[in-house]
């Protein structure tokens, strides 16, 4: 850390952070428009899935806060760590398509990592939909055509509706 000129933690600063961050986890809350995008897909008899990154522990913890379970059958839930698979990785994308019984082509990712999510998603054939709520410069990503780009979560529905009326 000294070498990036940060200055060193102790393990009893690591701790407190770590127990903090445990605690305020628990608060999490879906963002706006994504309870109403959930709710439209279910009328719909549109299948969800989720792919996520991460300690398999800590995951299904958000996921557990989230309410996720609500709208995603656990078995259309991958956590990285669980499958030996990560997100850009194809392999996380066609064991999910697997899954959900669909072909690539039937497929939409959503998601706000245009590197893991998004290019990960198009080398596995799927539709996108990025939610660049960072407005991240396009460019610096290489060359690469999303079938949707918004701004934010708020506008999910109305991108969702174009596709499914």
């Amino acid at each position: 850390m000294e070498q990036c000129a940060y200055e060193a933690v102790t393990d009893e600063q690591a701790a407190d952070f770590q127990r903090c961050y445990l605690k305020e986890q628990e608060k999490i809350e879906m963002l706006a428009g994504i309870k109403e995008t959930f709710d439209y897909l279910r009328a719909h008899n549109i299948k969800i899935g989720l792919l996520t990154n991460g300690p398999t522990q800590h995951q299904w913890k958000k996921i557990e806060y989230l309410k996720l379970r609500e709208y995603i059958e656990e078995d259309h839930i991958l956590v990285s760590q669980e499958t030996g698979f990560a997100k850009p990785d194809k392999e996380i994308f066609d064991l999910m398509a697997a899954r959900l019984g669909l072909t690539a082509d039937d497929l939409l990712y959503v998601g706000d990592n245009c590197q893991t999510d998004i290019l990960g998603g198009l080398q596995s054939g799927w539709r996108t939909i990025w939610i660049n709520h960072k407005q991240e410069d396009v460019s610096a990503f290489g060359e690469f055509s999303t079938a949707f780009e918004i701004a934010s979560h708020e506008e999910l529905l109305a991108t969702i509706a174009q596709l499914i009326p």
